[in-house]
């Protein structure tokens, strides 16, 4: 997500800017800080309502089935993202299947990388449902 452009009108925020990276070393090296996503502003927070609500992590079969199983539009019809945080410091990233570079190849990038975020030692991956 190098040099995104964020621009606040209202209640309307568009975001723009060069394409996301596929390379996932990147990736962990562009999480947001505990307070630095804009979408969830307080990682820790999210973690503990999340929690509050009784839910979890996701388990390594619910990885397993959007990694093998994700390829389509309708597959996501209730995720509003999958949110890959580190249990330790907070750092974050984010994965919409609304994204264009998520949308490409199948959502290729979304899965093939909550996979990756979910073997990473410190990291846990929470979906987040649409309301």
């Amino acid at each position: 997500m190098s040099t995104m452009n964020i621009e606040t009108n209202g209640n309307v925020t568009t975001i723009s800017g060069p394409e996301m990276t596929p390379d996932f070393e990147q990736m962990k090296r562009e999480c947001c800080g505990r307070y630095e996503n804009f979408v969830f502003p307080d990682a820790k927070k999210v973690v503990e309502l999340l929690k509050k609500q009784g839910r979890s992590p996701m388990t390594n079969e619910e990885i397993m089935d959007v990694h093998l199983r994700g390829s389509t539009r309708e597959y996501y019809d209730k995720v509003y993202c999958y949110y890959c945080v580190n249990k330790k410091n907070y750092r974050n990233y984010m994965f919409s299947p609304d994204d264009g570079e998520n949308k490409d190849n199948h959502y290729s990038r979304l899965r093939a990388n909550v996979l990756n975020f979910s073997v990473e030692e410190d990291f846990e991956v929470w979906l987040i449902p649409c309301a």
